[in-house]
């Protein structure tokens, strides 16, 4: 699915109709408040980010937040495993939220999110936007991306992306049980392997991460 939006709806079809929903009245100015939100348990994934007001699409949500890092600096920090918490801007510059205790951190992965997230290299910074009206209660999610998932033995949790199957990656590996675990998976922009990208930048996607609806849109 695909969002489009101009500068007073965005509309998008699912399986069953065409939706066409109006934008929110703070669409698209980064000068407003975060949205108001809390973090809690979310099911299969530990913890999750949930609203405790709501919006429309375009309007500003809040901005991934962590430690900025070059590229020599992610390369010493994750010299032996692939960064969780990290999201990449460009082939320089990267946000490590690993040590972040903004509500960013928690924002948990589906294949059809209601965030839409706007990196801007130039300001070395990622906008979290939201793409979807946002109910009280909903589960703020964004889109990984496949590369994500295909650095990492585990698999997103159950029902959150059917793409897994349609790759042809085979059955999931086993998860570990949410009480095992205290941090849920972050948001990470990759176009390839945690692997391939310490080997060479190599050519980098023009979009925010590997099928994310809407992406190019924003």
């Amino acid at each position: 699915m695909v969002t489009r939006c101009n500068w007073s709806h965005c509309a998008w079809r699912d399986a069953t109709r065409l939706h066409v929903e109006p934008l929110d009245p703070w669409a698209w100015r980064p000068d407003v408040p975060d949205l108001r939100v809390r973090v809690a348990p979310s099911p299969l994934k530990g913890l999750g980010v949930f609203a405790d007001q709501p919006c429309g699409p375009g309007r500003h949500v809040g901005r991934y937040v962590g430690e900025l890092l070059n590229l020599t600096q992610l390369l010493d920090r994750y010299a032996a495993e692939p960064p969780v918490y990290v999201y990449r801007l460009s082939a320089s510059w990267s946000i490590d939220a690993r040590a972040s205790t903004h509500f960013s951190r928690w924002i948990n992965h589906d294949a059809q999110p209601n965030l839409h997230a706007r990196p801007s290299a130039s300001r070395r910074r990622v906008e979290l936007l939201a793409m979807r009206p946002v109910r009280v209660g909903d589960e703020l999610t964004v889109d990984y991306g496949l590369g994500y998932w295909r650095a990492r033995a585990e698999r997103p949790a159950e029902h959150t992306d059917a793409r897994i199957a349609a790759a042809g990656w085979g059955e999931e590996p086993p998860r570990a049980a949410a009480s095992h675990r205290e941090e849920v998976r972050p948001m990470g922009r990759r176009d390839r392997s945690w692997r391939a990208w310490r080997s060479g930048p190599g050519k980098r996607s023009n979009q925010t991460c590997e099928g994310q609806e809407g992406c190019s849109l924003l």
